[in-house]
C-alpha cells in the first residue's frame, strides 16, 4: 500500500491507475492526512472453502459463497499495514 498527495496523484494519474489495476491500494492525502483510499474493483465473488471445528473437536469442511468484493486476507493485511 502506498500514499500520495493529490496534486501527485493528478499529475501521475494514468500511471496511478494502473498499479490500482494491478491490485495495489493508495492511500490519497490532503496535507499529510488521509483522506481516502483507493483499490481495485473486484467484480467477481469469492468462493472460499471454510474449515471450522465443532465443540466436540470434530473439523467440518465447507463453502460457501460470500460474494465478497474483496479478497478478506487482502483487506485484513492491508488493515494491519494501517496501524
Amino acid at each position: 500500500m502506498t500514499s500520495t498527495n493529490i496534486s501527485d496523484f493528478k499529475a501521475h494519474l494514468s500511471e496511478n491507475l494502473r498499479k490500482i489495476k494491478s491490485g495495489k491500494t493508495i492511500i490519497l492525502l490532503e496535507r499529510e492526512t488521509p483522506i481516502a483510499k483507493i483499490m481495485p474493483y473486484h467484480s467477481k465473488p469469492l468462493r472460499k472453502k471454510l474449515t471450522l471445528r465443532k465443540a466436540t473437536g470434530k473439523l467440518i469442511d465447507m463453502k460457501l459463497d460470500l460474494n465478497l468484493k474483496i479478497d478478506p486476507a487482502t483487506y485484513l493485511s492491508e488493515d494491519r499495514d494501517e496501524r
